[in-house]
């Protein structure tokens, strides 16, 4: 059977929480062993930089790195702990509440795509079921300008 990666997001994001927990547990980890939690990468920190002239220009509010984790699992079923930290909590000049997780480039078909592995997807997945009002955005950069997977920002 053949399925796109999305297809294949889409129906992990709808598992029920073990088979969910299953799958994530046979993916590899999503961060490198070299991050050191609450420090930049050089895409994060110009990113920062990014947020900072929002902020300047009145377009948003607030924002902080890695300030927040998010627990995916039920509440009800501690037998496995999965969390997902966004690089950015963002707080738009309207009240909006947006998580940016801020990734680098590969290109496909001749086009530049945000480069996430797998696990980090489903995650991202179950993040935006799991927490309907925040706005989860994926951003890389391109031609010197911050995009968002799927359309600029």
């Amino acid at each position: 059977m053949n399925m796109s990666s999305a297809d294949f997001f889409a129906m992990v994001a709808k598992m029920p929480l073990r088979e969910r927990k299953a799958v994530m547990a046979q993916m590899p980890a999503s961060r490198p062993p070299s991050h050191r939690w609450g420090q930049m990468n050089a895409g994060e920190a110009e990113y920062a930089s990014h947020l900072e002239l929002r902020k300047i220009a009145g377009e948003i509010v607030w924002y902080a790195f890695e300030s927040v984790t998010l627990i995916l699992e039920d509440p009800k079923d501690t037998t496995v702990r999965i969390a997902f930290t966004p690089d950015f909590i963002v707080i738009s000049s309207t009240g909006a509440k947006e998580a940016h997780e801020i990734k680098g480039n590969r290109k496909a078909n001749g086009r530049v795509k945000a480069f996430m592995r797998d696990d980090a997807r489903v995650k991202l997945a179950w993040a935006r079921q799991r927490f309907p009002w925040i706005a989860f955005r994926v951003m890389h950069k391109v031609d010197g300008l911050w995009v968002q997977e799927g359309g600029r920002e």
